[in-house]
Protein backbone atom coordinates (compact mmCIF):
# COMPACT_ATOMS: atom_id res chain seq x y z
CA UNK A 1 0.00 0.00 0.00
CA UNK A 2 1.12 3.66 -0.29
CA UNK A 3 2.60 5.53 3.03
CA UNK A 4 1.56 8.73 0.81
CA UNK A 5 -1.95 7.71 1.19
CA UNK A 6 -1.09 7.26 5.06
CA UNK A 7 0.38 10.50 5.33
CA UNK A 8 -2.35 12.02 3.12
CA UNK A 9 -4.91 10.70 5.66
CA UNK A 10 -2.87 11.63 8.68
CA UNK A 11 -2.60 15.14 7.36
CA UNK A 12 -6.51 15.52 6.68
CA UNK A 13 -7.66 14.27 9.88
CA UNK A 14 -9.41 17.18 11.13
CA UNK A 15 -11.38 17.29 7.82
CA UNK A 16 -12.37 13.67 7.29
CA UNK A 17 -13.77 12.86 10.76
CA UNK A 18 -16.34 15.79 10.48
CA UNK A 19 -17.26 14.35 7.32
CA UNK A 20 -17.71 10.91 8.66
CA UNK A 21 -19.35 12.05 11.76
CA UNK A 22 -21.59 14.14 9.20
CA UNK A 23 -22.37 11.10 7.05
CA UNK A 24 -23.41 8.54 9.86
CA UNK A 25 -24.90 10.83 12.28
CA UNK A 26 -28.63 11.57 10.05
CA UNK A 27 -28.76 7.33 10.69
CA UNK A 28 -27.83 7.50 14.22
CA UNK A 29 -30.94 7.33 16.27
CA UNK A 30 -31.11 8.97 19.60
CA UNK A 31 -28.71 6.62 21.51
CA UNK A 32 -25.31 7.53 20.58
CA UNK A 33 -24.12 3.97 20.82
CA UNK A 34 -26.20 2.84 18.40
CA UNK A 35 -27.41 3.37 14.55
CA UNK A 36 -28.89 1.73 11.66
CA UNK A 37 -27.98 1.68 8.19
CA UNK A 38 -30.05 0.93 5.21
CA UNK A 39 -28.58 -0.83 2.34
CA UNK A 40 -29.43 -0.37 -1.21
CA UNK A 41 -30.25 -4.04 -1.08
CA UNK A 42 -33.21 -2.93 1.88
CA UNK A 43 -31.67 -4.70 4.25
CA UNK A 44 -31.54 -2.86 7.68
CA UNK A 45 -28.47 -3.58 10.03
CA UNK A 46 -27.82 -2.40 13.58
CA UNK A 47 -24.47 -0.90 14.03
CA UNK A 48 -22.76 0.31 17.82
CA UNK A 49 -20.80 3.55 16.97
CA UNK A 50 -19.98 5.53 20.14
CA UNK A 51 -17.87 8.66 19.04
CA UNK A 52 -14.45 6.94 19.95
CA UNK A 53 -15.58 4.06 17.39
CA UNK A 54 -14.98 6.88 14.82
CA UNK A 55 -11.72 7.86 15.82
CA UNK A 56 -10.83 3.99 16.19
CA UNK A 57 -11.93 3.36 12.95
CA UNK A 58 -10.12 6.20 11.16
CA UNK A 59 -6.89 5.27 12.62
CA UNK A 60 -7.49 1.32 11.44
CA UNK A 61 -8.15 2.76 7.62
CA UNK A 62 -4.35 4.41 8.08
CA UNK A 63 -2.72 1.52 9.30
CA UNK A 64 -4.50 -0.60 6.58
CA UNK A 65 -2.92 2.50 4.05
CA UNK A 66 0.81 1.24 5.58
CA UNK A 67 -0.56 -2.30 4.49
CA UNK A 68 -1.78 -3.64 8.15
CA UNK A 69 -5.58 -5.10 7.53
CA UNK A 70 -5.94 -6.76 10.54
CA UNK A 71 -7.11 -3.37 12.63
CA UNK A 72 -9.68 -2.14 9.98
CA UNK A 73 -11.19 -5.41 9.65
CA UNK A 74 -11.56 -6.27 13.15
CA UNK A 75 -12.61 -2.73 13.34
CA UNK A 76 -15.98 -2.94 10.99
CA UNK A 77 -16.82 -6.05 12.23
CA UNK A 78 -16.77 -5.41 16.02
CA UNK A 79 -18.62 -2.22 14.92
CA UNK A 80 -21.47 -4.47 13.86
CA UNK A 81 -23.91 -5.56 16.43
CA UNK A 82 -25.56 -8.14 13.97
CA UNK A 83 -22.69 -9.27 11.72
CA UNK A 84 -24.68 -12.23 10.24
CA UNK A 85 -26.94 -9.95 8.94
CA UNK A 86 -24.67 -7.45 7.32
CA UNK A 87 -22.72 -10.71 5.52
CA UNK A 88 -26.19 -11.48 3.88
CA UNK A 89 -27.13 -8.40 2.73
CA UNK A 90 -23.79 -6.70 2.05
CA UNK A 91 -24.17 -3.87 4.43
CA UNK A 92 -20.72 -3.85 5.82
CA UNK A 93 -18.92 -3.84 2.50
CA UNK A 94 -21.48 -1.04 1.76
CA UNK A 95 -20.15 0.83 4.76
CA UNK A 96 -16.90 0.67 3.56
CA UNK A 97 -18.01 1.97 -0.27
CA UNK A 98 -19.46 5.08 1.35
CA UNK A 99 -15.90 5.78 3.75
CA UNK A 100 -13.95 4.99 0.18
CA UNK A 101 -16.40 7.69 -1.21
CA UNK A 102 -16.15 10.57 1.35
CA UNK A 103 -11.80 10.01 0.49
CA UNK A 104 -12.16 10.37 -3.19
CA UNK A 105 -14.22 12.83 -3.30
CA UNK A 106 -11.85 15.21 -0.74
CA UNK A 107 -9.07 13.96 -3.25
CA UNK A 108 -11.43 15.35 -5.89
CA UNK A 109 -11.24 18.39 -4.95
CA UNK A 110 -7.48 19.17 -4.21
CA UNK A 111 -6.21 20.13 -7.56
CA UNK A 112 -2.74 21.09 -6.59
CA UNK A 113 -0.90 18.08 -7.88
CA UNK A 114 -3.16 16.21 -10.22
CA UNK A 115 -0.35 13.52 -10.86
CA UNK A 116 -0.05 12.88 -7.15
CA UNK A 117 -4.19 13.22 -6.51
CA UNK A 118 -4.55 10.22 -9.30
CA UNK A 119 -1.61 8.10 -7.35
CA UNK A 120 -3.47 8.15 -4.36
CA UNK A 121 -6.99 7.52 -5.89
CA UNK A 122 -5.31 4.66 -7.21
CA UNK A 123 -4.00 3.86 -3.82
CA UNK A 124 -7.27 4.41 -1.59
CA UNK A 125 -9.01 2.14 -4.11
CA UNK A 126 -6.53 -0.71 -3.74
CA UNK A 127 -6.95 -0.43 -0.23
CA UNK A 128 -10.83 -0.55 0.24
CA UNK A 129 -10.78 -3.01 -2.91
CA UNK A 130 -8.78 -5.28 -0.91
CA UNK A 131 -10.77 -4.63 2.27
CA UNK A 132 -13.64 -5.38 0.67
CA UNK A 133 -12.94 -8.73 -1.22
CA UNK A 134 -11.46 -9.87 2.86
CA UNK A 135 -14.60 -9.15 4.13
CA UNK A 136 -16.57 -10.78 1.36
CA UNK A 137 -14.79 -13.61 1.87
CA UNK A 138 -14.73 -13.54 5.85
CA UNK A 139 -18.89 -13.53 5.14
CA UNK A 140 -18.05 -16.71 2.79
CA UNK A 141 -16.84 -18.39 5.33
CA UNK A 142 -19.46 -17.26 8.45
CA UNK A 143 -22.29 -18.15 5.92
CA UNK A 144 -20.18 -22.13 5.61
CA UNK A 145 -19.74 -22.02 9.05
CA UNK A 146 -23.24 -21.48 9.38
CA UNK A 147 -24.47 -23.94 6.97
CA UNK A 148 -22.31 -26.40 8.84
CA UNK A 149 -23.61 -25.67 12.01
CA UNK A 150 -27.24 -25.58 10.63
CA UNK A 151 -26.55 -29.22 9.09
CA UNK A 152 -25.09 -30.72 12.71
CA UNK A 153 -28.14 -29.08 14.05
CA UNK A 154 -30.18 -31.08 12.06
CA UNK A 155 -28.22 -34.39 12.15
CA UNK A 156 -28.60 -34.07 16.28
CA UNK A 157 -32.19 -33.57 15.70
CA UNK A 158 -33.19 -36.40 13.29
CA UNK A 159 -30.77 -38.19 15.96
CA UNK A 160 -32.82 -37.65 18.93
CA UNK A 161 -36.05 -37.96 16.68
CA UNK A 162 -34.61 -41.62 16.20
CA UNK A 163 -34.03 -42.23 20.26
CA UNK A 164 -37.63 -41.15 20.82
CA UNK A 165 -38.82 -43.24 18.25
CA UNK A 166 -36.68 -45.98 19.34
CA UNK A 167 -37.72 -45.41 23.43
CA UNK A 168 -41.52 -45.31 22.15
CA UNK A 169 -40.82 -49.00 20.55
CA UNK A 170 -39.29 -49.97 23.58
CA UNK A 171 -41.84 -48.62 26.01
CA UNK A 172 -44.27 -50.11 23.84
CA UNK A 173 -42.59 -53.81 23.72
CA UNK A 174 -42.35 -53.33 28.14
CA UNK A 175 -45.88 -52.54 28.06
CA UNK A 176 -47.03 -55.60 25.96
CA UNK A 177 -44.85 -57.61 27.38
CA UNK A 178 -46.27 -56.38 30.57
CA UNK A 179 -50.00 -57.30 29.99
CA UNK A 180 -49.05 -60.89 28.54
CA UNK A 181 -46.94 -61.73 31.13
CA UNK A 182 -49.62 -61.14 33.96
CA UNK A 183 -51.99 -63.52 32.26
CA UNK A 184 -49.00 -66.35 31.47
CA UNK A 185 -48.62 -69.33 34.28
CA UNK A 186 -45.78 -71.91 32.76
CA UNK A 187 -41.95 -71.25 32.62
CA UNK A 188 -42.03 -72.22 29.09
CA UNK A 189 -44.76 -69.47 28.18
CA UNK A 190 -42.73 -66.66 30.04
CA UNK A 191 -39.32 -68.03 28.15
CA UNK A 192 -41.33 -67.55 24.96
CA UNK A 193 -42.16 -63.74 25.61
CA UNK A 194 -38.81 -62.99 27.25
CA UNK A 195 -37.19 -64.08 23.96
CA UNK A 196 -39.98 -62.68 21.82
CA UNK A 197 -39.32 -59.51 23.38
CA UNK A 198 -35.99 -59.08 23.56
CA UNK A 199 -35.65 -59.79 19.38
CA UNK A 200 -37.94 -56.77 19.13
CA UNK A 201 -35.67 -54.53 21.33
CA UNK A 202 -32.37 -55.00 20.32
CA UNK A 203 -30.68 -57.08 17.17
CA UNK A 204 -29.49 -60.03 19.06
CA UNK A 205 -28.80 -63.20 16.22
CA UNK A 206 -29.07 -66.03 19.08
CA UNK A 207 -30.71 -65.50 22.56
CA UNK A 208 -30.26 -68.84 25.33
CA UNK A 209 -32.19 -68.83 28.89
CA UNK A 210 -30.77 -70.60 31.60
CA UNK A 211 -32.40 -71.85 34.70
CA UNK A 212 -30.74 -73.02 37.85
CA UNK A 213 -31.98 -76.06 39.55
CA UNK A 214 -31.85 -75.00 43.63
CA UNK A 215 -31.27 -78.54 44.38
CA UNK A 216 -27.85 -79.02 41.80
CA UNK A 217 -27.47 -75.51 41.61
CA UNK A 218 -26.55 -76.58 37.69
CA UNK A 219 -27.84 -74.65 34.79
CA UNK A 220 -30.19 -75.93 31.95
CA UNK A 221 -31.25 -74.32 29.22
CA UNK A 222 -34.98 -73.58 29.25
CA UNK A 223 -35.46 -71.87 25.68
CA UNK A 224 -33.09 -70.85 22.73
CA UNK A 225 -33.54 -68.86 19.54
CA UNK A 226 -31.04 -68.26 17.11
CA UNK A 227 -29.74 -69.51 13.75
CA UNK A 228 -26.73 -72.03 15.57
CA UNK A 229 -27.78 -75.76 15.94
CA UNK A 230 -27.75 -77.32 19.71
CA UNK A 231 -28.12 -80.77 20.89
CA UNK A 232 -31.87 -81.67 21.10
CA UNK A 233 -31.40 -83.09 24.56
CA UNK A 234 -31.49 -80.42 27.28
CA UNK A 235 -27.59 -79.27 27.81
CA UNK A 236 -27.06 -78.68 31.48
CA UNK A 237 -23.85 -76.85 32.71
CA UNK A 238 -21.99 -77.73 36.17
CA UNK A 239 -21.63 -75.21 39.08
CA UNK A 240 -17.57 -77.04 38.93
CA UNK A 241 -17.18 -75.21 35.44
CA UNK A 242 -16.22 -71.41 37.09
CA UNK A 243 -14.36 -70.44 33.77
CA UNK A 244 -17.89 -71.18 31.75
CA UNK A 245 -19.10 -67.61 30.77
CA UNK A 246 -22.99 -68.92 31.85
CA UNK A 247 -22.08 -70.34 35.59
CA UNK A 248 -19.71 -67.00 36.12
CA UNK A 249 -22.30 -64.85 35.71
CA UNK A 250 -25.02 -67.14 37.48
CA UNK A 251 -22.11 -67.21 40.70
CA UNK A 252 -21.10 -63.73 40.46
CA UNK A 253 -24.56 -62.26 39.83
CA UNK A 254 -22.98 -59.58 37.48
CA UNK A 255 -23.41 -59.47 33.38
CA UNK A 256 -20.48 -60.78 31.77
CA UNK A 257 -19.42 -59.23 28.44
CA UNK A 258 -16.52 -61.18 25.73
CA UNK A 259 -16.27 -60.09 22.07
CA UNK A 260 -15.11 -63.14 21.28
CA UNK A 261 -16.03 -66.36 23.30
CA UNK A 262 -13.37 -69.38 23.65
CA UNK A 263 -14.16 -72.66 21.12
CA UNK A 264 -14.69 -75.79 24.30
CA UNK A 265 -17.30 -78.23 24.59
CA UNK A 266 -18.36 -76.03 27.38
CA UNK A 267 -19.08 -73.47 24.96
CA UNK A 268 -21.18 -75.34 22.15
CA UNK A 269 -23.86 -73.72 22.69
CA UNK A 270 -22.59 -70.23 22.38
CA UNK A 271 -21.10 -69.19 18.61
CA UNK A 272 -17.26 -68.32 19.14
CA UNK A 273 -17.82 -66.51 16.26
CA UNK A 274 -20.11 -63.51 18.07
CA UNK A 275 -19.61 -61.40 20.73
CA UNK A 276 -21.51 -62.63 24.10
CA UNK A 277 -23.31 -60.65 26.56
CA UNK A 278 -24.59 -62.64 29.42
CA UNK A 279 -26.85 -61.23 31.96
CA UNK A 280 -28.21 -62.64 35.48
CA UNK A 281 -31.51 -63.32 36.18
CA UNK A 282 -32.00 -61.40 39.55
CA UNK A 283 -35.34 -61.21 41.69
CA UNK A 284 -35.10 -60.07 45.25
CA UNK A 285 -31.46 -60.80 45.66
CA UNK A 286 -31.64 -64.54 44.57
CA UNK A 287 -30.43 -65.75 41.08
CA UNK A 288 -32.80 -67.87 38.81
CA UNK A 289 -30.91 -68.02 35.46
CA UNK A 290 -29.29 -66.50 32.55
CA UNK A 291 -29.92 -64.94 29.71
CA UNK A 292 -27.13 -64.91 26.35
CA UNK A 293 -27.76 -62.44 23.99
CA UNK A 294 -25.14 -62.71 20.66
CA UNK A 295 -24.54 -60.45 17.56
CA UNK A 296 -21.76 -61.19 15.45
CA UNK A 297 -21.79 -57.23 13.90
CA UNK A 298 -23.26 -54.99 16.68
CA UNK A 299 -22.53 -56.67 19.72
CA UNK A 300 -21.41 -53.20 20.83
CA UNK A 301 -24.81 -51.71 20.66
CA UNK A 302 -26.32 -54.95 22.98
CA UNK A 303 -23.41 -53.51 25.73
CA UNK A 304 -24.87 -50.24 25.12
CA UNK A 305 -28.01 -51.54 25.83
CA UNK A 306 -27.32 -53.30 28.75
CA UNK A 307 -29.65 -50.88 30.91
CA UNK A 308 -32.74 -51.83 29.08
CA UNK A 309 -31.99 -55.32 28.30
CA UNK A 310 -31.95 -55.86 32.26
CA UNK A 311 -34.69 -54.31 32.98
CA UNK A 312 -36.35 -56.47 30.60
CA UNK A 313 -35.17 -59.65 32.62
CA UNK A 314 -35.36 -58.78 35.76
CA UNK A 315 -39.15 -58.00 34.59
CA UNK A 316 -39.63 -61.76 33.19
CA UNK A 317 -37.85 -63.18 36.20
CA UNK A 318 -40.07 -61.60 38.55
CA UNK A 319 -42.98 -62.91 37.19
CA UNK A 320 -41.31 -66.46 36.72
CA UNK A 321 -40.23 -66.55 40.71
CA UNK A 322 -43.91 -65.07 41.10
CA UNK A 323 -45.30 -68.26 39.50
CA UNK A 324 -42.79 -70.69 41.16
CA UNK A 325 -44.08 -69.30 44.31
CA UNK A 326 -47.83 -69.69 43.58
CA UNK A 327 -47.31 -73.16 42.33
CA UNK A 328 -45.37 -74.04 45.45
CA UNK A 329 -48.39 -72.16 47.51
CA UNK A 330 -50.84 -74.51 45.86
CA UNK A 331 -49.00 -77.73 46.19
CA UNK A 332 -48.92 -77.16 50.03
CA UNK A 333 -52.33 -76.61 49.96
CA UNK A 334 -52.83 -79.68 48.21
CA UNK A 335 -50.66 -81.49 50.61
CA UNK A 336 -52.46 -79.66 53.67
CA UNK A 337 -55.80 -80.68 52.62
CA UNK A 338 -54.90 -84.39 52.23
CA UNK A 339 -54.08 -83.96 56.13
CA UNK A 340 -57.28 -82.01 56.73
CA UNK A 341 -60.60 -84.26 58.06
CA UNK A 342 -63.35 -83.66 56.15
CA UNK A 343 -66.36 -83.05 58.71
Amino acid sequence: MSRALAVWLTSQRRTLLPIWFDLLAPLRPRSDTSFHFSADSGVTATLSLPTSKVITLYDAVISAAKGDHADLRTTLQTMVGGREGFCVGGSLVELVRQLRYTIRTLLRGDGDDPSTTLQLLEAADRLFDQTITELTAACTEQQRKQIREHEFAALRLAAATATADRYATQLHCLSAMTKQLSTTLSEDAIAELLVTYLCQLTSAEQITIWVINPATMALSMLRHSGTSSVPSERLLISPKQVEQLVQLTSQSAQAQFTIRPGISDEHLHIQPVCGALALPMRAENQILGVVVLQDSTTISQLYLQQDLIQAVITHATIVLQSRRQQAELEALRAELARYTPRS
